[in-house]
């Protein structure tokens, strides 16, 4: 697991890099809702790696911050997809 800066065609978007597959890469996406999303694996070229104070970006700050989130977008962990608690968990 790894916090990456995905840029795309809306934008740049936080998302935590769970894992990858042969066709995509899973990604814990921070946008109007957090979700999972599954990006072809030719796309890592928009993927950079956040940093926090020269070194990378913790990734158990980065679940607290999703879970946060997840709180103030859904109501709570229960409204949210079941890939998405698992990743946070």
């Amino acid at each position: 697991m790894r916090v990456i800066r995905y840029k795309t065609d809306q934008g740049q978007r936080t998302a935590i890099h769970i894992g990858t597959g042969n066709k995509y890469h899973q990604l814990l996406v921070m946008d109007t809702s957090i979700r999972l999303q599954h990006v072809p694996i030719f796309e890592e070229r928009y993927f950079t790696d956040l940093m926090y104070k020269g070194k990378p970006y913790p990734v158990a700050r980065a679940k607290r911050i999703f879970k946060r989130a997840v709180k103030r977008l859904h109501g709570n962990m229960k409204n949210v997809s079941k890939p998405v608690r698992e990743a946070l968990s």
